[in-house]
């Protein structure tokens, strides 16, 4: 994890520039926040009606690698 930290102000740097870096940053920051407010309760509701964690790791492993 620590590598997606370092090299994601040089990968906004080299889509967005420099001089949009600060408003880039603070957008994908956003965006995490947003996705860890609705994952949890979306990654519960799959476990409680599977009955197994496997449903709640399949979803987001399919979700995040398209």
């Amino acid at each position: 994890m620590a590598s997606l930290s370092v090299l994601r102000s040089i990968v906004i740097v080299e889509l967005m520039g420099l001089e949009n870096l600060t408003n880039a940053f603070g957008v994908t920051t956003m965006f995490y926040g947003l996705a860890s407010f609705a994952g949890v309760p979306i990654a519960g509701v799959l476990r409680n009606s599977t009955g197994k964690y496997e449903a709640s790791f399949l979803f987001f492993w399919v979700f995040f690698s398209a």
